[in-house]
């Protein structure tokens, strides 16, 4: 199993790339590593965090996640194609996947948090080992400000990654290109992370909701402060092949999939 960087965040890192042989699955071994990872080398190497992508066509890795004290924060909406779960025939159709979030340093900072998304916030807050003061977000994007935004994307899965590190006036026209782009690319979900240190984030949550991207939950240390996932997929989503665990998972995904009901779709 690896412990790696895959945020904006250096010192928050993701735990996966997990393999076991196949000699040895079923022993416990494959909980076994999972709880070195977080327990052990999480700490050792001093990071603000760790967080894992338990997959949601089956339950296996997030009874391990919870059992390690992980905190589910955010649902990621058909990230993972079929094809990726074909030799364990486990899959329907796209797979989702849980934010599951452990943290190791307390931030004890401020989130502004989007009206339209304050009752989800406060849920997502209320369960978390990291308080937050949360503040309304307020004020329109400063016109002095551009779009900064780092993308990635994965062309196997037909996802991309958009980190917003700074929202500006010409956000509009930023995403109108990209997303022309990312369309002759054939991605089919994009995963928005904005920043909720920036007061005025709630205009760019708006701004995405109008072109049909919908509420994924909460990112603690994303950015070294927490971010907000919202997402957009181009088909309907495989709400059906979700598989959950906890009732709070549940009730993320109620979230995701109420919003999604209500946002408008180009």
């Amino acid at each position: 199993m690896a412990l790696f960087t895959s945020t904006p965040n250096p010192k928050l890192y993701e735990a996966g790339q997990g393999l076991v042989l196949p000699e040895y699955r079923g022993s416990g071994v494959s909980s076994a590593i999972t709880s070195h990872v977080y327990e052990i080398v999480g700490k050792q190497f001093a990071t603000d965090g760790v967080f894992g992508e338990p997959v949601c066509n089956h339950v296996y890795m997030q009874k391990t996640c919870i059992a390690l004290k992980c905190i589910e924060t955010a649902i990621e909406v058909d990230l993972m194609p079929a094809e990726s779960y074909t030799k364990e025939g486990s899959a329907s159709g796209r797979v989702a996947v849980l934010g599951t979030f452990r943290i190791h340093k307390p931030l004890l900072s401020a989130a502004h948090i989007p009206k339209i998304y304050q009752e989800q916030s406060r849920y997502i807050y209320d369960g978390l080992n990291d308080p937050r003061t949360l503040i309304a977000s307020a004020g329109e994007i400063p016109h002095a400000l551009k779009t900064e935004i780092s993308c990635q994307t994965f062309d196997f899965a037909k996802v991309a990654r958009l980190s917003f590190l700074r929202t500006g006036r010409d956000l509009e026209n930023v995403l109108n290109a990209l997303e022309k782009d990312l369309s002759a690319r054939d991605i089919i979900v994009i995963q928005a992370w904005l920043k909720l240190g920036e007061p005025w984030v709630g205009e760019a949550a708006a701004m995405l909701r109008k072109r049909g991207y919908f509420f994924g939950g909460i990112l603690p240390r994303w950015f070294g402060e927490d971010g907000m996932l919202m997402q957009k997929v181009m088909a309907q989503p495989n709400w059906d092949g979700i598989t959950l665990y906890t009732d709070r998972a549940k009730q993320l995904l109620e979230f995701a999939r109420n919003d999604w009901a209500n946002i408008d779709r180009q």
